[in-house]
């Protein structure tokens, strides 16, 4: 076969075995779509928490400010009551100023409703009753002090203060009460925001997994895809020559270590996305303040986003095989026990192998640690048991055993590429 026809089938062999299907490009915008609408939520609830909770804490200011202008009229007749009984100055200290204080909570209660009609006009009408309490108490003191202590008496019991702090006290209750209902409304409003916010980014971070999950499938379909048309133009190929056949086996090689690497290192980013945003909103449902019902609703979202974490981690894995495959994952070899690491691999090999095939692990006691690239060990052992599995088609036993051992200068002369010295098995 002539080397541009090789060329040729290779061309052919990238154009129609990489080409990505239109609804594996739909599942990734997709994805992408859900995380920044997810994102969007995030960002959005950071901005309007904080302004439910000081329209919270505004009530709050007000309803404060209502029962201290309550309170320094109370003092005032009480201290009045108390000078008009005795006759002694000390009685009249809380009088002392309390008409200033009392003008200064009137104002900060404008101030504080300046945003609230109907609040405005109950401090139109309580604002004259107050000034009308004052104006009763300085007459009774004014004229006890003159010598008409029979005439200042004589007004008390006319009952015009009673008649006016009850009448004040009345005011107060309904604007408390109007506040009262504002905060409510404003508790409910936050608390149902937090909800649907909640909801929104828990849904949209599960639905971003899903869909890039099964991106991943469609990659991994692919990639199958370009194994078995990898095979088939290698079997075309030696049938005429064996030089183009290691052409073509160099250049599909390369396509598919550029397609694999570049497509994990991608998908290895948006499952960082994925997992910072649920590990994120873990930590909100965490710090979620104590609201009835709230407590209850996070609960109930640990589960899914524990699972969600799960799945993400071992996505992340399945990435960090692929980039080693594809020899876009950089080395990093560290102290490894290689016993551990064939433990952990014990469930995923038997369930590579099948029913047919029985696993045994022999872990040597005080077994030396080594230094390795973790992956590319557990790369190692799934090919030898694989290769082991296809050397028992029907069925049999694989036992993985490891040890200590010590390599002398016989074995390395024999082989060449170690040296001599303390080696695990």
């Amino acid at each position: 076969m002539p080397l541009k026809l090789v060329r040729d089938l290779v061309s052919f062999s990238k154009v129609k075995e990489l080409e990505l299907p239109r609804s594996t490009v739909i599942e990734a915008l997709a994805g992408g779509a859900l995380l920044l609408l997810a994102a969007a939520g995030a960002i959005y609830a950071s901005f309007s928490a904080p302004k439910a909770e000081r329209w919270v804490a505004h009530g709050y200011e007000v309803k404060g400010e209502a029962a201290q202008l309550l309170k320094i009229l109370a003092d005032a007749e009480t201290g009045e009551r108390g000078y008009l009984l005795t006759g002694k100055e000390e009685y009249l200290e809380p009088y002392k100023g309390a008409c200033e204080d009392a003008s200064c909570a009137l104002k900060k209660l404008r101030s504080l409703t300046s945003d609230n009609s109907s609040q405005q006009l109950r401090l139109d009408e309580l604002s004259p009753l107050v000034d009308q309490k004052f104006a009763e108490l300085r007459r009774t003191i004014s004229l006890w002090r003159g010598g008409s202590r029979q005439e200042a008496l004589a007004v008390v019991n006319t009952g015009e203060g009673q008649s006016l702090m009850e009448t004040v006290r009345d005011k107060l209750a309904d604007f408390q009460k109007e506040e009262d209902r504002l905060l409510a409304e404003r508790k409910e409003a936050a608390t149902w925001a937090r909800y649907w916010l909640l909801g929104l980014i828990l849904a949209s971070l599960v639905g971003a997994l899903i869909s890039f999950i099964a991106f991943f499938k469609s990659l991994a379909h692919l990639i199958e895809r370009l194994h078995i048309a990898t095979t088939n133009l290698e079997a075309e190929v030696k049938r005429r020559r064996e030089a183009e056949l290691m052409l073509v086996q160099v250049q599909k090689l390369e396509a598919i270590g550029q397609l694999t690497g570049g497509i994990a290192h991608d998908f290895n980013n948006l499952l960082t996305v994925i997992l910072g945003g649920l590990d994120t909103l873990k930590r909100k449902i965490a710090d979620a303040p104590p609201i009835e019902g709230v407590e209850q609703f996070g609960a109930s979202l640990q589960r899914p986003i524990d699972m969600a974490l799960e799945a993400g981690q071992s996505g992340a894995k399945l990435v960090r095989q692929l980039l080693t495959f594809a020899r876009r994952q950089t080395l990093a070899p560290e102290p490894l026990d290689l016993n551990r690491l064939v433990a952990s691999m014990s469930d995923m090999l038997r369930r590579t192998l099948g029913e047919d095939i029985a696993v045994q692990s022999v872990l040597a006691g005080g077994l030396w640690r080594t230094f390795a690239d973790a992956n590319q060990i557990e790369s190692a052992l799934l090919n030898l048991a694989v290769n082991a599995r296809d050397a028992m088609p029907e069925g049999g036993h694989l036992t993985i055993e490891t040890s200590n051992t010590y390599l002398d200068d016989a074995y390395a002369a024999q082989f060449g590429d170690v040296r001599t010295g303390q080696y695990v098995c």
